[in-house]
């Protein structure tokens, strides 16, 4: 039988190409075109072989590793920064304000000047009560001598109706005025006591138009200007609030009910706050009250942290998140939480039991354990032939 020749080959390959032999259309492009299918049919069966032949039947698995180390459950919760003890100081009299001392963020110790009332009219009322005093103490004097006065009068009378010289009537009158004159004595007394009571509050009046502070501390608000009028007529207004001591502070958190089981007092704790993204600061529970508190129908209970503020960084009302430890393990054997999930593709899981999955000498093998407590990224391995450092699959590498 005859073979076509190569020539007659040729032709036919460039007639399915689209390439004329005539030259009637371009052969640059067939060409091109072939070379093209060429390449990308060599590097297909590249990929094929590299998939198949180099790792036959085992895709390629993403791999942790167990360890031995500390697993620390904690209680995350939010809350704010207050003082340990703020001190609202008032007004108890009423008047214009004729000077303010102080100002935001000053520091102040105890019975420092803050203000000072107007005490034009707190004066007037001390000299009255002065005059008024006077006044009492002269009446008495004068009550004094008109007793002396009637009890020399009246002891005269008793010795003239001793002789009947001094009718009954007249002994009687007599006694009757030396009566009045010792109930006049009396009530002058009264009366100096009174007197003395107005001015003494006269003066303790005349006092408080003097603020002072009554503890050491930081000046945190000042609401009064020179001038203003204070009304203290129905309840005491407050002029200035003060934080006893910034250095000390404590952090208030809402725990929910979910965790409050967890959490104890005296446990520690860390939190940051916005102003210091990557800082972290410690503090310790103090009290963590029984009282529930419910908004939008959330129940949570509150808990105070006792706050080192030495460095003054923290100022009252930031708002802090905390992660509180509840329990810390040393030297727990843990294995990532991502190998308990996973399960190889064609393996099935037993509900009952908790496995992890490693490769021996390219074998899938299944490893079952006794799970503890987990942080929600490793969990406590309490028994089950895990090793620290042993590989473990928590994946199928994506892509491949």
């Amino acid at each position: 039988m005859r073979q076509p020749s190569t020539k007659a080959t040729s032709e036919k390959l460039e007639q399915t190409l689209g390439i004329d032999a005539r030259g009637n259309r371009s052969t640059s492009r067939g060409r091109k075109l072939f070379y093209v299918l060429l390449t990308a049919g060599l590097l297909l069966a590249v990929w094929w072989g590299w998939m198949y032949l180099s790792e036959p039947g085992q895709p390629p698995y993403v791999m942790d590793e167990a360890s031995r180390g500390e697993l620390t459950l904690v209680v995350s919760a939010t809350g704010d920064l207050q003082t340990v003890n703020t001190v609202e100081v008032g007004s108890e009299i009423s008047g214009l304000i004729e000077s303010v001392y102080v100002d935001y963020n000053d520091r102040v110790t105890a019975g420092q000047l803050l203000a000072k009332i107007d005490t034009d009219r707190l004066e007037a009322e001390v000299a009255q009560g002065e005059a008024g005093l006077q006044a009492s103490e002269a009446s008495l004097a004068q009550a004094r001598a008109s007793l002396e006065e009637q009890q020399s009068k009246t002891e005269r009378a008793e010795r003239l109706a001793g002789q009947a010289l001094l009718s009954e009537q007249e002994l009687e009158t007599a006694r009757a005025a030396l009566t009045r004159a010792e109930a006049a004595v009396s009530s002058a007394d009264a009366q100096i006591v009174v007197n003395r009571a107005a001015l003494n509050m006269a003066r303790t009046n005349l006092s408080k138009a003097s603020i002072r502070s009554p503890v050491n501390g930081v000046v945190l608000t000042s609401d009064i200007k020179p001038g203003q009028a204070v009304a203290a007529s129905f309840q005491t207004p407050v002029l200035f609030t003060l934080a006893e001591d910034l250095r000390r502070m404590e952090l208030h958190v809402d725990v929910d009910e979910a965790d409050i089981s967890r959490v104890r007092e005296g446990q520690e704790a860390t939190f940051t706050v916005d102003a210091y993204p990557d800082t972290t600061f410690p503090a310790a529970i103090t009290k963590v009250y029984f009282a529930p508190q419910t908004a939008s129908g959330v129940v949570t209970y509150e808990a105070i942290l006792d706050v080192d503020n030495t460095d003054m960084l923290l100022r009252p009302g930031m708002t802090a998140t905390t992660e509180i430890v509840t329990r810390r393990l040393e030297g727990a054997l843990l294995v990532p939480n991502s190998a308990l999930r996973f399960t190889p593709p064609g393996k099935s899981r037993d509900p009952a039991q908790t496995v992890v999955w490693t490769l021996r000498n390219d074998t899938l093998e299944a490893i079952p354990i006794a799970p503890g407590i987990s942080d929600g990224r490793h969990t406590q391995v309490l028994a089950g032939e895990v090793e620290p450092g042993q590989s473990l699959l928590v994946n199928i590498r994506s892509g491949e």
